[in-house]
């Protein structure tokens, strides 16, 4: 993690962007035992601070590691993290210490690789081996931490009374529940193209908000999987 590989890498992007700067650069790091992790971000900051990059991002660091990270003084702007309904590690020590250093949560798997859609309430759970997308895989692991396919159906069925009555999707309410949360800016909606086409249906998550009602049915449906 030498300027040098730095460099290379930062000039290899310029060229992809066709630009002279780059808006945001995320950096994500695989162990934590190897702390060479520090010295790329030094590196960064330095290029941050000449101009070549505006803006600095993580992508899967949790609250210890970012911590670390910002000790260093390096300015960080954003940490893309799992936030869902199902997943909601990053509500806890990582929002906090995003809303006290002012660091902005990027949020992904929102739908949990598209469980979190009407498509699958009331659906039987898959059988094991019936899928074989990597993402599904992952975010069925997910479902079976947070309580099980019956006590995910109860979350579905709760997410579908609240999309009715605003006249929207399930995923509407997912994917509205992560962006209202503390420190989350943005949520990135994956796709698969050529498969599936959501776009006119995500631009509806700007046409409601969940209100006190919406939230004590979410937040029951919740408490239940954890009884």
């Amino acid at each position: 993690m030498t300027t040098t590989v730095i460099a290379a890498g930062i000039e290899e992007r310029l060229e992809r962007l066709g630009s002279s700067s780059i808006d945001l650069l995320q950096f994500h790091w695989w162990r934590y035992e190897n702390p060479n992790y520090l010295d790329a971000l030094r590196e960064l900051e330095k290029f941050r601070r000449e101009g070549v990059i505006t803006n600095l991002g993580l992508t899967n660091f949790n609250s210890d590691h970012l911590k670390v990270v910002l000790g260093e003084d390096i300015n960080i702007a954003t940490n893309q993290v799992s936030y869902s309904l199902i997943d909601r590690r990053a509500s806890e020590s990582l929002t906090d210490l995003c809303l006290d250093r002012d660091v902005q949560i990027l949020a992904y798997g929102a739908l949990c690789g598209g469980f979190l859609t009407d498509r699958w309430l009331g659906a039987n759970e898959p059988e094991s081996g019936s899928i074989t997308d990597w993402s599904k895989m992952k975010y069925g692991r997910f479902i079976k931490a947070f309580g099980g396919w019956d006590k995910f159906q109860v979350l579905l069925a709760s997410l579908s009374e609240i999309a009715k009555k605003h006249q929207v999707s399930v995923a509407n309410i997912a994917t509205r529940w992560v962006i209202e949360q503390p420190a989350v800016a943005a949520v990135i909606v994956g796709a698969r193209l050529g498969e599936r086409e959501h776009r006119l249906d995500n631009l509806r998550l700007f046409s409601f908000c969940l209100d006190a009602d919406d939230y004590e049915m979410i937040n029951s449906s919740l408490q239940e999987s954890e009884d």
